[in-house]
């Protein structure tokens, strides 16, 4: 899909989320919440896809990834990537169960994932941010 293609569905699924959590929290439905969530999940699913697109495409032979340039995500970083979003999914599943009542636990424990996901992509920007400040033509 076109970058164009890619940046449309983003946009058009987070505003379908966002409408979706103001008529909630607005009273003008009873949606539960994990209906509400519709649009995240189906997000982390494409994302979550391509990432594991990615990891096959880059086992194969070297023939195969040459034919398929849009998947070559280095295998390091796609397993890394793959573990946030399966933070970032766990955190979405236990808010959506607190919210609707399901389970009654701490927020302290509720958001373990989210503070493990955060640091982890804290700790990525990071790394590539001194990546490049050492290959910065004004360093050299």
């Amino acid at each position: 899909m076109a970058l164009v293609g890619r940046a449309t569905v983003w946009w058009l699924l987070g505003s379908f989320f966002v409408l979706s959590v103001v008529l909630r929290l607005d009273g003008s439905t009873q949606w539960r919440w994990f209906v509400v969530f519709i649009p995240i999940w189906l997000l982390d699913c494409f994302t979550i896809f391509y990432l594991i697109t990615s990891l096959v495409v880059g086992a194969r032979n070297n023939r195969l990834v040459q034919r398929i340039n849009e998947f070559q995500v280095p295998k390091e970083r796609a397993v890394y990537l793959l573990i946030v979003m399966t933070l970032k999914l766990l955190f979405g599943l236990l808010l959506c169960t607190h919210l609707d009542g399901h389970v009654t636990i701490s927020y302290f424990y509720l958001f373990i994932p989210l503070w493990l996901m955060l640091s982890m992509v804290t700790g990525m920007s990071i790394m590539d941010t001194w990546k490049d400040s050492a290959n910065h033509p004004h360093r050299q």
